[in-house]
């Protein structure tokens, strides 16, 4: 495994890009709890880009991963103290552009990897990652949501656990909530020097508890929902692992297949972004912008006596709103 931010350019000049993959971590900064660390997401997706690029070169002898520095960005974050919230079209422009730039330089497979769950966030990587992939006609992929609905929501993780859970544990585990039961588990495996040990005594909280909440102070909610409690470092560790298993092999059949082996690791629908916030704000502005002169065009030519005071461009514009004959506007 390489780290793309220690190579020099003559360096990543010698790498095979038919035979190497470049795997992208972004996630956000983001409260999880007064029993995890605001970073992480990025921890998750760092650690999971790390397992799955050691599984690529180990089971695929002449496969290179390229590592690149986690990316701390992020749409959809918990607003609390502590989460830095980026727009979605901007995590979408930071992902496209760092895709491009490396298919520009010859790479024809990339992956990005998120310990992020937002469903935007999700979005814009995934989206990212198609326009890569048809703008330089490489294989850019964005499986994380993938692999967490067939991994964690479907409960294929706890066949892999070798203690028999109850019914609580099994639920509590396989609800994927915020600081809850599963990622307070992967953070125990991964880091647990990052792990309070006031985890143990949480109480469990349902997502109700955060329906009607905003701000970035602390009341009445804590910032986690689930059953922290309950999390075992053990469960963590096979949920890691597995998640990284299905990676690995993911990546490795896009290398085989191309286009047809990308198609698994893509669950969210395309989403043109120029929907996203910020773009439609300016858009609704621009369309309000357009309104007021149609409707202003049409009460003047409407106007008894005033028309030939009217430049033609403006009755013209205004023809088209009315539906009237452009030519005999233009005769005029």
């Amino acid at each position: 495994m390489r780290l793309l931010e220690e190579l020099t350019w003559p360096e990543l000049d010698t790498l095979d890009r038919d035979h190497a993959v470049v795997l992208i971590p972004i996630s956000p900064l983001e409260e999880h709890g007064p029993h995890l660390p605001i970073g992480t997401d990025l921890i998750i997706a760092r650690r999971l880009a790390e397992q799955v690029a050691r599984l690529i070169e180990e089971r695929r002898p002449g496969v290179t991963a390229v590592l690149a520095p986690a990316v701390p960005i992020g749409a959809g974050t918990i607003p609390m103290r502590g989460s830095v919230n980026i727009s979605v079209d901007l995590v979408y422009d930071v992902a496209r552009q760092m895709g491009a730039a490396l298919a520009r330089d010859g790479f024809r497979t990339i992956v990005y990897t998120s310990g992020h769950m937002s469903l935007w966030h999700l979005i814009a990587l995934e989206n990212a990652a198609r326009w890569v992939s048809r703008r330089f006609r490489v294989q850019a992929i964005a499986p994380s949501a993938a692999l967490a609905r067939t991994y964690i929501l479907r409960g294929e993780i706890e066949p892999r656990l070798a203690a028999r859970l109850t019914p609580d544990e099994r639920s509590a585990l396989m609800s994927a909530a915020h600081s809850g039961t599963l990622e307070t588990s992967i953070m125990l495996a991964l880091r647990p020097d990052l792990v309070h040990a006031s985890f143990a005594g949480l109480p469990p909280r349902p997502r109700a508890s955060f329906l009607g909440w905003r701000g970035r102070r602390p009341a009445a909610w804590q910032g986690y929902f689930g059953d922290p409690s309950r999390a075992r470092a053990d469960w963590g560790q096979v949920s890691a692992d597995t998640l990284a298993d299905a990676g690995a092999v993911l990546v490795l059949d896009v290398l085989d297949r191309g286009e047809a082996g990308a198609r698994a690791g893509r669950l969210v629908p395309r989403v043109p972004f120029w929907l996203a916030a910020r773009r439609l704000r300016r858009a609704s502005l621009a369309a309000s912008i357009g309104a007021a002169l149609a409707l202003i065009s049409v009460r003047i030519i409407s106007s008894k006596g005033r028309q030939h005071h009217v430049p033609v461009f403006v009755r013209f514009f205004a023809s088209l709103i009315r539906g009237s004959n452009k030519e005999s506007l233009i005769k005029e």
